[in-house]
């Protein structure tokens, strides 16, 4: 960016990528399967969580499925990443896998449970997985309809650690805080604006304004 005839530029950033395990846990009979977890699984209060939503396909579907997310009472909740599809290990056989993801942060102590996620599929084909997309050439195949459903996933939410200052009004996580001002010097009855930055991995969207007491202003 050039401001003013200076060139102002941020320090490159360096990223290290690792490739994402294609091992799927579960299995079973059922062609079609929904599976949840969480992580951690046991967290305490306020210290978010993510929870992932895979549909697990070892047979093709005639359609897209009709998709409902598990309730999760006792959480604030995020909305749910737009589905990603890749393909899996699930033993010796290879599966597609559909992953939906979101962000919960636990609300209270004890046991809370992110409910069922359900899933109506056509299955295409009663015979072996083969080619998850088969569905869009237009083929005539027989189709059953199924209804699929996640096991509840139980999270034991932990209390926080005793012995928090006494001003501590919920922030969990690892924060970088830093103020600024729109000005260096003003004159008397001039407003200022003055700025909170608060960075980091945490509950942020659940963060209070702190309170602003300045003995030399009056607060706006």
């Amino acid at each position: 960016v050039r401001v003013g005839g200076q060139l102002y530029e941020s320090p490159p950033l360096k990223l290290s990528v690792s490739a994402a395990s294609g091992r799927v846990g579960g299995g079973g009979s059922s062609p079609v399967t929904l599976v949840v977890d969480i992580s951690p699984p046991d967290p305490y209060v306020g210290q978010p969580v993510l929870v992932r939503v895979r549909l697990v396909q070892r047979a093709s579907l005639a359609e897209d499925p009709q998709y409902t997310p598990p309730p999760t009472p006792g959480f604030w909740s995020e909305r749910f990443s737009d589905p990603e599809s890749y393909y899996g290990q699930q033993g010796p056989q290879r599966v597609l896998v559909t992953e939906t993801r979101a962000r919960l942060i636990p609300l209270a102590q004890g046991t809370a449970t992110v409910g069922s996620a359900v899933a109506r599929v056509l299955i295409a084909t009663p015979g072996p997985f083969t080619d998850p997309l088969s569905w869009l050439g237009g083929g005539s195949s027989a189709r059953r309809e199924m209804t699929i459903r996640s096991d509840p996933v139980a999270v034991g939410v932990r209390a926080l650690p005793r012995g928090a200052p006494a001003e501590f009004d919920g922030a969990v996580g690892t924060f970088t805080l830093a103020w600024s001002a729109d000005r260096e010097r003003t004159t008397e009855d001039v407003p200022v604006t003055v700025r909170l930055d608060v960075r980091g991995v945490g509950n942020l969207p659940l963060l209070h304004t702190p309170d602003l007491d300045g003995r030399d202003f009056e607060v706006f």
